[in-house]
């Protein structure tokens, strides 16, 4: 209901009567309007973050078998999550959810260790691109990894004026620019070139 008409129109009512139950079933495990929000944003939040976990564990088991073919197809195939064409908006939807848990702060301990661990996952992912040799080890993971959802979360900026909107091509040309040798396993525009094969 949030993604459909904003949390500021929520109404515990057409929660309760969408959810079949009565008002005070939704205030026996929320205690407020804001807690149900903060709750709903939470796991709208995680489950936006982890839109990549399928290539994620491709990714993983790639690595593990030092497979730099299926390496290859599942970076190249996890790239969109970031920044395809529906990018833009889950960043948007992103936004929207970190200003809602902004207002609570109990929730928003809880989501920041949710949203720690779901980025320690790739963090850790990073390093053991970095342990194999297929990324630049002086990089530290978690601060490469916190970066690459700020610049996924900038692009944002482009809908608020046509002058910070970025040419594809000239975005592309960033991404592969800033990634160079440091981002080969998390999507981007990775030298693959660069990546030893299975031997």
């Amino acid at each position: 209901m949030i993604s459909e008409a904003g949390s500021s129109n929520l109404r515990i009512g057409e929660v309760a009567e969408r959810a079949a139950v009565g008002p005070p079933t939704i205030y026996y495990y929320f205690a407020s309007r804001e807690a149900l929000i903060a709750a709903a944003q939470a796991q709208r939040l995680v489950d936006y973050i982890n839109l990549d976990l399928p290539y994620i564990e491709k990714i993983q088991a790639a690595l593990e078998t030092r497979d730099a073919e299926a390496y290859k197809a599942a970076a190249t195939k996890l790239d969109p999550t970031y920044w395809g064409s529906g990018a833009t908006q889950v960043s948007w939807q992103i936004l929207e959810i970190l200003a809602d848990l902004r207002r609570n702060d109990a929730m928003r301990d809880e989501v920041g260790e949710l949203v720690r661990d779901t980025l320690k996952q790739r963090a850790d992912l990073f390093k053991m691109t970095q342990e194999v040799g297929w990324a630049d080890g002086t990089i530290d993971p978690m601060a490469w990894i916190i970066y690459l959802f700020g610049v996924a979360l900038g692009q944002v900026l482009g809908d608020l004026h046509p002058d910070l909107k970025v040419n594809p091509e000239v975005g592309e040309e960033l991404r592969s620019r800033m990634h160079g040798s440091a981002f080969t396993s998390l999507g981007g525009a990775p030298a693959f070139a660069e990546v030893p094969e299975k031997s």
